[in-house]
């Protein structure tokens, strides 16, 4: 059964939405064979937005050790009074339906999560492409990954195999990604943050309408030019402004 996630946000926002996965993996390994124990260290971050309505930015995580962690939701639909009609009145007084009421919805939020995982005996390699798999089924990608060895605490011990995988997946495979990692081996603890990026999200979407207009009012401009120099000049600032409209997609896309 998975356990349940926790949505945190912080009023702190970076202008980079990243999104990764980190999986840092130990083993130890005698000189003649890699056998006994690994540890897998995790971090995801995606963008989401948290469900229900919100008051204000807020700022928190939630770690849990060998265990799940507990559930934190935010505020909620407001509800209705005995006798009320199944609508919204107007100033009007007069009622609207409820299917007319936009749905109330939470701020964008980036995620991120650090899972601590232990596994059997002999098992780096296999864990590692297990982990590789489950990036792909999710719909992500490994942005890199890094394995190396160094001296293990064990005295029965020569090394310890240690490696690190940065990936991305889709914000609404986030907590199957996580629940996914668990299966992976035993959990030590799961760590889950989450940082609001309403500010960045409102700031991109108003410089995206900005840059629109701009564009429209250039391509009017360009109708008007009466000679071939006017309009290299202005083709050059439409194709400007073009580049910046695609980038402010992107990156609002980013965080839808």
């Amino acid at each position: 059964m998975a356990r349940p996630r926790t949505c945190n946000t912080s009023p702190d926002v970076t202008s980079e939405a990243t999104g990764r996965l980190v999986s840092q993996i130990f083993a130890p390994r005698r000189p003649s064979q890699m056998k006994n124990v690994l540890v897998v260290v995790a971090i995801l971050v995606a963008a989401a937005a948290c469900g229900g309505a919100s008051g204000g930015n807020g700022a928190g995580s939630t770690t849990s050790q060998y265990g799940g962690s507990n559930p934190q939701t935010g505020a909620g639909q407001p509800s209705k009074s005995v006798g009320q009609p199944n609508g919204t009145t107007t100033g009007g007084g007069a009622t609207l339906p409820t299917d007319t009421v936009p749905a109330l919805q939470g701020p964008p939020v980036i995620r991120q999560a650090q899972l601590s995982l232990k596994v059997g005996s002999g098992a780096f390699d296999s864990k590692l492409a297990q982990v590789r798999t489950l990036v792909e089924t999710e719909g992500g990608y490994i942005a890199g990954t890094d394995a190396q060895a160094g001296p293990s605490t064990n005295p029965q011990d020569s090394t310890i195999r240690t490696g690190v995988i940065n990936f991305m997946v889709p914000a609404a495979h986030f907590d199957a990604t996580i629940d996914q990692l668990s299966s992976v081996g035993k959990v030590q603890s799961e760590h889950i943050t989450g940082t609001d990026v309403s500010a960045q999200y409102v700031d991109l979407n108003a410089r995206l309408a900005n840059a629109e207009a701009q564009h429209q009012a250039m391509l009017a401009l360009l109708t008007r030019a009466q000679n071939i120099n006017d309009i290299i000049a202005v083709q050059n600032q439409i194709g400007q402004i073009t580049a910046q409209i695609e980038q402010l997609k992107g990156q609002i896309k980013y965080l839808d």
